[in-house]
């Protein structure tokens, strides 16, 4: 029984954990996407930013930072990924935006500064 309740919390800590990027189609994981997971802070202050629209040149693929400045997008597997980051709550950042490197891009968390405008 103790084994088993080992197990189950083993588990339920890699489904919170990696949860939230895994993109499953028909049971299996989709291995034609990627899942880019980060954080957004204010450059001085170093507090989380929410409402931050992160999206693709395209605009085909758009979410937002949550409370906590947390966000995860899934993307079509590529050598390498460009996401914009909008400020959408006010104007008072610089809109940012980066390119990740497939190759370099081991699925850890990016971390994004975003820098006030100046008046």
């Amino acid at each position: 029984m103790k084994a088993h309740t080992i197990i189950s919390l083993i588990c339920l800590f890699i489904i919170i954990t990696f949860g939230s990027c895994i993109h499953i189609a028909t049971g299996f994981i989709e291995p034609s996407a990627r899942c880019i997971r980060g954080e957004i802070f204010d450059f001085e202050t170093k507090k989380p930013l929410s409402d931050i629209e992160i999206t693709t040149p395209k605009g085909d693929k758009t979410t937002y930072s949550d409370s906590v400045g947390f966000f995860h997008i899934h993307l079509n597997l590529n050598n390498d990924y460009s996401l914009l980051f909008n400020n959408t709550a006010n104007n008072n950042y610089s809109p940012k935006d980066t390119v990740i490197l497939n190759s370099l891009y081991q699925g850890e968390k990016i971390i994004i500064h975003l820098k006030q405008v100046e008046n």
